[in-house]
């Protein structure tokens, strides 16, 4: 299973990669490997390796951007963390992926699925005091009314005395 505290994603997507990775796992299982039935243990220890690899190979592609000082990792960090973990030659790996090409065996929805837009929900921003500036987007909240922020009168507590 995928740690979300780990990975740094919620329950629920860890869940959702969990769960599709198990089903892509138990695919190539039947197809590749020729497996009929696996015990639920079995695929279970096989997603736990898998997500582990994964994870693996994600933080070594991570490094190498980082150590480049590039925030975005790009096919070069790719080839050398999978250099690192001693994989086969990209080569290798794409002959296999264009000869294997094996669909999904559901439809995959979209995850997180996304909120629906303001417009789309029929509710226009509302705008008080002053016309919003071009600058600000619409789903920021609007200013207060000017009668809060133009003078606001304060007490200093430690003087008794009143400020404008």
């Amino acid at each position: 299973r995928i740690d979300a505290s780990a990975s740094g994603m919620s329950n629920t997507a860890a869940e959702y990669s969990t769960a599709l990775l198990r089903i892509g796992l138990s695919m190539i299982a039947r197809h590749y490997a020729g497996f009929n039935a696996a015990h639920s243990s079995a695929l279970d220890s096989l997603t736990d390796i898998a997500t582990r690899y994964i994870r693996t190979l994600g933080t070594l592609i991570l490094q190498s951007a980082q150590h480049a000082n590039r925030s975005e990792a790009n096919l070069l960090d790719v080839r050398l963390a999978l250099e690192a973990i001693h994989a086969p030659p990209e080569q290798e790996l794409l002959e296999f992926a264009r000869e294997h090409e094996l669909p999904f065996a559901r439809d995959v929805a979209a995850f997180p699925v996304p909120a629906p837009s303001a417009s789309a929900a029929g509710s226009a921003p509302v705008v008080r005091g002053a016309a919003r500036l071009s600058a600000i987007p619409d789903y920021w909240p609007p200013f207060p009314d000017e009668a809060t922020y133009k003078r606001t009168v304060s007490r200093d507590s430690r003087a008794g005395e009143v400020a404008p």
